[in-house]
């Protein structure tokens, strides 16, 4: 039967090929992917299927799995550490759970299932688990037959044990599982105090329901029915309290209930003996109280355990709970609950009704029972009167709110909340069960067997937004109404639910949701007023006479005569038969609710709201055509309402015919009389005096009369939080428009903020042009402030400037804080930073094949040098990856074996070139890759071939004449280049170079061939050297720590020496300065004279030695550490030993030297008030360190070398026969100054650096006699030179002058004697008398000293200004190459003359060009590189491998980084260089004997990366623009325009700015952004000579104003047509010139008003602008002149949007 009230439900689909599984074995559950749909998870027969759920059709299977044993359950649940991934966990025969994630890709979880599912096995025998969302499951213990020895509640039986009864523990029987790789822990009871939590032990407690009531706090819920004592009770699931310290949680129970049971040896954990091969399963049951004993023949469980069963304690240690049970309620009803659920209650949102169903003898019974929680978040539990059924089940009719579904004893279906009825539901036929709810929607089972169907129940209005949003207003009346009256709050929530209801209801029989609510409410408001329901008649002058003539007869006739028109399909009308039914249908159900109820006074405030609503819905621009019907609805219930005096009902009629210019003539029938009883409660409508208008309250406030300016709205009641954008308009008038008259910028825009609004274009789509030009008004004086304070950039957020507009300043601060991957323009960046790239870089140009990083750097570099193609040609100079030109001429009388050699012959001088190249590629190319992790590091191959023009035949270099170690350290050079492309750890936070990633670019080891005749596997023995070198590099960039202990050894002990020496540099390198203990004992192996003499022999190469003493210099590095100081200050001047200890000696010397000058690093610095010589007072270094700089007798190294023979000499075993000793070097009493004084004299350097001791450099200078400089190698004055520069570095000034005056004066005046003698022999002259008198002196000597002083003092100028780009600098020192070079070139008598060895030339040539390129880092000078390739132009037979490197790495040092780096300063920087570019340089590729060649690379310690570039964040392009750079003791700032190098300064910068016009101004200090490389920059709207251009227009069209005033019939069209001849380019450029100040924001929002819009819309926003722009002046804004002229503009236009 249909009942006419009743609501009907939508039929969605036959569920035909519906699952045959009984109710018990089946599940429908929400989809984890999918909130909306649902699945249904069904168990039978050994099988697991998860289908689509009930409400697709046909069904999808998603998953199925087997199982080989009973299923007892299934649930779906999740677990702790992924809240949101579902899994699916079945309970197996009782004693195994299985797991399954069905659906990886929810989230990421931290564990990872298999798909076969994972299992778990149980301790015990369970009976059933119940999920817990989020916390994992619970698990209930099987009941056994020792369990009925236990009294209720789980306590022993009152009657005392006798001697032949056992006495058994309470063990738990409830558990829990949080994690699927977690143990089975036991679930306790919370007690009042918190502490002595037992566990629950009770197994008659069977737990039947899970579920959580949502809220601030969510609360878990579980519901118990106790099978003996037949009572439910209701617990909260919290986390259990921390286990106490002793004893420990199941140690002992105490149940003060029972105190006087008699309770004999509680002990919970005394375990069994177990065997050595004891599962986990048996400890855990140990472990638990539980013990494994036989049920059947064949199968095993866990039982509890007798005392007395065990001799040692349990190898598990207690398990203490997880989880823990509050008792919250217990029901006096002993009927056994069959299925429970939740649903919404009406008294409050936040609380839910829990409802339970008990069979009863005929019928079913529903309880209810309130959960509420008050203030202070404690639970209460109220029990309700219950209803008796034949069912119930969930059903969400609304968002957030759940309703229950009543199957009547009847066979009928009702929908209630909680215990009110709201409606009946109708059906097609008579119900008999109903299952499988989900959502909205449920499966009936109709009265006829062979039909079930898929039903929809749903109040929610979801195809009319318009119509969902008014009825969620009158709910937001009814909640303001339940709170002034209590005791009535669920009538009015329910009325709310009814009144859905209805208009669900008559929405079927109408083709509108909109026009059906109006019904629906109109008749509900004459209800109230006239105290009877509306007549037909007074129903139908609702309708207009249109829509009587559609629902007519002859309409109907016309229908049926095959015509159809649009307008009868989608004309809001009622139905033929809805016309005839709906004088008694209309609003049954609420009507008869107010009725019962006595419910009066509504529809005022109801009425209120509907006002307030139309009012928020005018302020959003989209929503003109509902705010109309809106209109129309307050219009019905306008007319619905009595015309009395005392209500201002006829204001709002006319309030709303004035808004639309429409009379709407809906007149309440003549002579109805007017109902006493319903006279309004809260009447606003009779309070108020003037219709509420947001845009008269809007003007009112802004147009300065603050005296009258009241809160808007009704003042009945404040103003609904439901009005989203009223209420956000008022707040943000409340600062905009202050009562006391004064402004405050920075509070108008962080309320902005707060309501938020973070955009000028969001601004203005969310409110009318007229409400939004004031707040651009403010938003414009801030963006456009010229000086911002950092403390006022820093105060503000980077919200609030992105609202500003200046998004680059909050760029640049989230830079400052390295926080700016999280910023919403990061993204932006770097989509321009890749579009640059999609857009400059030819596919094939950008394919990197040589793997050397110079292709990408070009491009990246590009910017820098945008002037000529200087960074091309580094790259074409430092290539070593491509085969050589060979170009060789032949001569004729040659033939083809003599032409081949000589091919040969110049490929090899060619090679040899490029074999130096990686050095300076390296300098070029670092940090310039970002690494994936999935690939190896890029190695390029170092080429040995070269091509033959014209043809470019390929010819590969005869490697039979050469050195077998040719390669050797070339390789690992290259290996260093290609590492050192990696970012270092500093300057990449959030990179992150992993162990496995470096084990990862490993090569094989190399393994010597044993089999005769088998040719070795060269190439494999390179890749060792060449990883050797990445080694080194990882070091150098911050990342070789990344490898464990283990792989170190590994690489010691199997690598070949140049990993060794990789392994040992790059850690000390990594771990400067920090004395690290266990990098110190790495060093110290590889030192044979740290290793005690007693030990047997170890054989070191002198290589690892040389890189183990630098190691320990690094390591160690201003310290003052006093071993290894001693240690190092005696090796200087330790003799040779043995035959082994005089290869390369002198390098080792040097080391020793430097290490010790690093160790005590600027050892007389006491700037941090600690003297660090103090401790090294008695070792008198300055002393000894001069005596190995100008010889004398070592005593104290004979006197140690004497003791050390003494105390660990071992006896001979050959009579006569002693230690062994050196057989090779025979030193006597003298120090040996040629091996002892460099290390020695650069020692002093470094330790004393830029100390300004006159005393000691005065100790370091040169002879100043011909006499004493005869016993001086001429090299060593040049390291002489260095250190004096290096102590008396404030004295080194950047001139000519000063470099000539270090050398000494009789070697310039005996050098340009021998220059002017041989200049008048070539002229025929003969020389002078004085010639005569002063050539008595050597002019070889000369020669040299002259140069090496030179050399000297260039390299000591250069390392006073690395880095700086000093003019002056670079000045001096170029003159001097040029010198050096045109004397190497140069063939003249003259150039002969003064000309010393070529070989001592060319060091002294690569010395001075190394010099130039410290000076000149990074910034790429292209007269520099003219020089350096002069050079480098000379490949010949006499041209050295070294010098070949010095040119290169001079290239790469002057484009440090792609000129993105340069050196720094400090004294640890300066100690790197010094190491890295020593005027030695090695004669071929495997010479280490004077200097080691690994060290060139240390040069990496001291980069920094310095490039200042600037990004335009509207695009996150990089632009140039021009900086002006502030800094102290500067009256004028440094200009550059950017990208640029910033180069290092002796002034401290302070501050930067933006000098660029084109851009908003901007200034940042620098020691702020001093780690950033990148400046955000933001163009302004309008560029400079737009600017000019609409000043001049805006100028110009002002002389017509006067005009236009006095031809008030003449449009401003014609005139400016009339005058200029072009309408539109006129208004345009009169348009820029008013709005030139915000053009971002206004243009699109006077645009948006002139484009068109209601007449009523444009007039508003209209008559905003126009006060606001006259009331301007007084809120602290310029006028200008053209404001008149603007408005003009707005008004005409506004007239011909209009027409």
């Amino acid at each position: 039967m249909t009942d006419t009230a009743a609501i009907p439900m939508q039929t969605l689909l036959e569920l035909k090929d519906a699952s045959t599984c009984p109710p018990s074995q089946r599940i429908v559950t929400a989809h984890p992917l999918f909130p909306d749909a649902s699945l249904e998870t069904t168990w039978n027969n050994g099988k697991i299927c998860v289908y689509s759920g009930p409400d697709s059709s046909p069904r999808i299977l998603h998953a199925s799995f087997a199982i080989h044993a009973d299923i007892s359950a299934v649930v779906w649940t999740s677990f702790e550490d992924a809240p949101h991934h579902s899994v699916l966990c079945a309970l197996l025969h009782t004693t195994q759970i299985c797991i399954w994630d069905v659906y990886p890709q929810q989230s990421e979880a931290s564990f990872s299932l298999p798909a076969e599912g994972w299992t778990i096995s149980l301790p015990f025998e369970c009976s059933n688990i119940l999920a817990i969302q989020g916390r994992g499951i619970l698990l209930q213990r099987l009941e056994y037959a020792e369990d009925e020895e236990t009294a209720v509640d789980g306590f022993i039986l009152k009657s005392p044990p006798t001697a032949t009864r056992r006495v058994i523990s309470a063990v738990p029987s409830l558990f829990s599982l949080t994690h699927p790789l977690q143990d089975v822990l036991p679930v306790c009871l919370m007690s009042k105090t918190g502490m002595d939590c037992p566990p629950v032990t009770d197994v008659h407690e069977k737990w039947t329901w899970m579920g959580t009531v949502q809220g601030e706090e969510p609360l878990l819920l579980v519901l118990s029915y106790h099978t003996l004592q037949k009572r439910h009770r209701l617990w909260e699931v919290r986390d259990a309290p921390p286990p106490p310290r002793e004893p420990a949680v199941y140690e002992q129970a105490r149940f003060p209930a029972h105190d006087d049971l008699m309770v004999f040896d509680m002990d919970l954990l005394g375990s069994s003996q177990l065997t050595p091969f004891a599962s986990r399963q048996e400890a855990l049951a140990d472990a638990l109280g539980l013990r494994r004993s036989p049920r059947k023949a064949d199968t095993a469980y866990l039982s509890p355990r007798p005392r007395g069963s065990s001799t040692s304690e349990s190898p598990f240690a207690p398990l203490h709970a997880r989880l823990a049970l509050e008792l919250l309620y217990s029901s006096p009803v002993q009927l056994e609950v069959e299925s429970s659920f939740l649903v919404s209650n009406t008294s409050a949102t936040s609380n839910s009704v829990l409802c339970c169903v008990s069979p009863d003898s005929s019928a079913k019974i529903l309880q209810f029972w309130s959960i509420e929680r008050d203030a202070s978040n404690v639970v209460k539990v109220v029990s309700y009167p219950s209803i008796a059924c034949l069912g119930a089940l969930p059903l969400q009719t609304i968002p957030e709110s759940i309703e229950v579904l009543i199957h009547r004893v009847d066979g009928t279906l009702s929908c209630f909340r909680a215990w009110h009825l709201i409606s009946d539901c109708s059906v097609p036929d008579r119900v008999l069960s109903m299952q499988d709810p989900f959502l909205d929607r449920v499966t009936l089972t109709l009265q006829n067997a062979d039909r079930r169907i898929r039903t929809k129940l749903s109040l929610k209005i979801d195809t009319d937004l318009l119509t969902d949003r008014v009825l969620k207003t009158l709910d937001a009346a009814f909640e303001w109404l339940a709170s002034k009256q209590e005791g009535k709050e669920h009538q009015y929530r329910i009325l709310a639910l009814k009144i859905r209801a209805d208009c669900y209801r008559l929405a079927t029989k109408v083709a509108s949701t909109f026009v059906a609510m109006e019904h629906v409410l109109v008749a509900l408001a004459k209800f109230e007023w006239y105290g009877s329901f509306a007549s037909e008649n007074s129903t139908g002058g609702d309708l207009s006479v249109w829509e009587r003539l559609l629902a007519s007869d002859c309409h109907r006739k016309f229908e049926q005569c095959g015509y159809e028109t649009p307008l009868s399909k989608h004309t809001s009308v009622a139905s033929i038969s809805g016309i005839q039914d709906f004088s008694t249908e209309t609003a049954s159900l609420s009507i008869h609710f107010m009725k019962s109820e006595s419910l009066s006074g509504l529809f005022p405030c109801v009425f209120d709201h509907f006002h307030l609503l139309y009012e928020d819905m005018k302020l959003t621009k989209s929503q003109g055509v509902d705010a109309a019907s809106v209109k129309r609805l307050l219009a019905k219930l306008c007319h619905a309402f009595p015309d009395r005096t005392s209500l201002n009902i006829l204001k709002f009629r006319g309030f709303y015919e004035a808004e639309f210019g429409a009379n709407v003539s809906y007149q309440p029938r003549a002579g109805t009389n007017v109902s006493t009883s319903g006279s309004p409660v809260l009447s606003s409508l009779a309070d108020n005096e003037q219709v509420p208008s947001i845009f008269a309250w809007f003007e009112k406030r802004m147009s300065g009369d603050l005296r009258d300016v009241k809160p808007f709205g009704f003042p009945s009641y404040p103003l609904c939080s439901h009005f989203v954008k009223t209420n956000s308009l008022v707040r943000i008038a409340e600062v905009l428009f202050p009562l006391n008259g004064k402004r405050n910028g920075q509070d108008v825009i962080s309320r902005i903020l707060t309501e938020g609004h973070t955009s000028v274009f969001e601004l203005s789509e969310s409110f009318p042009p007229g409400f939004v030009l004031p707040m651009l008004e403010v938003l414009k004086k801030f963006r456009d402030l010229s000086d911002i304070s950092n403390e006022e950039m820093r105060s503000w957020t980077p919200q609030s400037w992105k609202l500003v507009g200046r998004e680059d300043i909050s760029m640049n601060l989230a830079q400052q804080r390295d926080a700016i991957s999280q910023t919403d323009l990061f993204e932006r960046w770097k989509g321009g930073l890749l579009e640059k790239m999609i857009e400059e870089i030819d596919a094939k140009t950008f394919t990197d094949t040589d793997m050397d990083g110079l292709v990408p750097l070009e491009l990246s570099s590009a910017l820098l040098f945008p002037e000529d193609n200087r960074i091309h040609e580094a790259t074409r100079l430092l290539r070593s990856s491509r085969p050589m030109f060979l170009k060789v001429a032949r001569a004729v009388e040659l033939n083809d074996h003599d032409f081949e050699r000589l091919k040969q012959k110049r490929l090899h001088s060619l090679i040899l070139r490029s074999l130096a190249l990686p050095v300076g590629r390296g300098m070029l190319t670092i940090g310039n890759l970002e690494p994936i992790p999935a690939e190896p590091l890029p190695v390029p191959e170092l080429c040995l071939r070269g091509r033959v023009p014209p043809t470019n035949a390929g010819i590969t270099l005869d490697l039979t004449d050469s050195p077998s170690d040719l390669r050797v350290w070339p390789e690992f050079h290259n290996g260093v280049a290609a590492g050192l492309r990696l970012p270092s750890k500093n300057d990449s936070s959030d990179l992150h170079i992993s162990r496995t990633w470096i084990i990862y670019n490993k090569p094989p080891p190399y393994k010597e061939q044993t089999t005769e005749g088998a040719e070795p596997n060269t190439e494999i023995l390179f890749k060792n050297h060449s990883h050797g070198g990445v080694l080194l590099a990882l070091g150098l960039r911050g990342h070789l720590t990344a490898l464990e202990m283990s792989d170190l050894y590994e690489y010691l002990t199997q690598g070949t020496v140049t990993t060794t020496v990789g392994i040992l540099l790059g850690l000390a390198a990594d771990k400067r300065g920090s004395c690290d203990i266990a990098v110190s004992k790495m060093l110290c192996l590889h030192i044979p004279s740290l290793i005690p003499q007693h030990f047997s022999a170890v054989d070191v190469a002198s290589t690892v030695q040389s890189a183990a003493i630098l190691g320990t210099g690094l390591l160690f590095q201003g310290s003052s550490h006093r071993m290894m100081t001693e240690f190092l200050l005696n090796e200087i001047g330790k003799r040779p030993d043995s035959d082994a200890s005089t290869f390369d000696r002198e390098s080792y010397n040097l080391v020793c030297g430097i290490a010790l000058g690093m160790v005590n690093l600027c050892l007389s610095d006491q700037s941090g008030g600690i003297d660090r010589a103090a401790g090294l007072a008695d070792l008198h270094l300055e002393e000894r360190l001069h005596k190995y700089v100008v010889g004398g007798v070592d005593k104290e190294e004979r006197e140690r070398t004497r003791e050390a023979n003494d105390r660990f000499s071992l006896p001979s075993t050959v009579h006569g026969g002693d230690n062994e000793k050196c057989s090779t070097i025979h030193e006597g009493d003298l120090i040996n100054t040629e091996v002892t004084s460099p290390g020695a004299t650069l020692a002093l350097g470094l330790m004393h650096m830029k100390s300004g001791n006159h005393t000691l450099a005065s100790a370091l200078a040169l002879p100043d006699t011909h006499f004493l400089l005869e016993f001086v190698r001429p090299d060593l004055l040049t390291y002489r030179i260095i250190a004096r520069s290096l102590i008396l570095w404030d004295d080194v000034v950047p001139s000519i002058e000063w470099i000539e005056s270090q050398v000494p004066s009789v070697v310039n005046k005996a050098y340009a004697l021998m220059r002017t003698m041989a200049k008048r022999a070539t002229e025929g002259k003969a020389p002078l008398a004085t010639d005569n008198v002063e050539k008595n002196f050597d002019r070889r000597a000369t020669r040299q000293i002259y140069v090496h002083s030179i050399a000297g003092a260039c390299f000591g100028m250069g390392l006073r200004f690395a880095g700086t780009g000093n003019k002056d600098a670079q000045k001096a020192i170029e003159y001097f190459v040029l010198e050096l070079y045109a004397l190497r070139e140069s063939k003249d008598p003259v150039a002969v003359a003064s000309k010393p060895e070529l070989q001592i030339l060319e060091t002294a040539l690569g010395c001075a060009a190394i010099s130039l390129a410290m000076v000149m880092a990074g910034s790429g000078d292209i007269n520099c590189l003219k020089v350096f390739k002069m050079l480098r132009w000379r490949c010949d037979e006499e041209a050295r491998y070294g010098f070949h490197m010095i040119c290169g790495m001079a290239i790469g040092l002057l484009f440090l980084g792609g000129g993105t780096g340069t050196l720094g300063r400090e004294p640890e920087d300066i100690a790197v260089l010094l190491v890295s570019f020593f005027p030695r340089f090695p004669s071929t590729t495997s010479d280490n004997q004077c200097h080691l060649q690994p060290l060139r690379h240390l040069y990496a310690l001291a980069v920094k990366r310095q490039e200042v570039r600037a990004v335009d964040v509207d695009s996150g392009k990089d632009v140039a623009i021009q900086l002006e750079i502030w800094s102290d003791d500067c009256a004028d700032p440094d200009c550059v325009t950017v990208p640029a190098l910033l180069r290092n300064s002796d002034c401290e910068r302070q501050e930067i700015q933006i000098a660029s016009p084109e851009y908003f101004p901007l200034k940042l200090r620098f020691k702020d952004h001093q780690r950033c490389s990148t400046i955000f920059v933001k163009k302004r709207s309008t560029p400079l000579d737009a600017l000019q251009s609409c000043q001049s227009v805006s100028t110009a069209c002002g002389s017509l104003l006067s005009s236009t005033r006095s031809r008030t019939s003449v449009s401003l069209d014609r005139i400016l047509l009339a005058e200029n001849g072009n309408t539109d380019n006129v208004l345009l450029s009169l348009l820029e010139g008013c709005l030139l100040k915000d053009t971002d924001g206004s243009l699109p929002l006077i645009l948006s008003l002139c484009r068109g819009g209601t007449t009523a819309d444009l007039k508003r926003n209209y008559r905003l602008l126009e006060s606001y722009i006259r009331k301007r002046s007084q809120w602290g804004e310029k006028t200008t002149g053209s404001d008149e002229l603007f408005l003009l503009f707005l008004r005409e236009s506004m007239n011909r949007s209009m027409e």
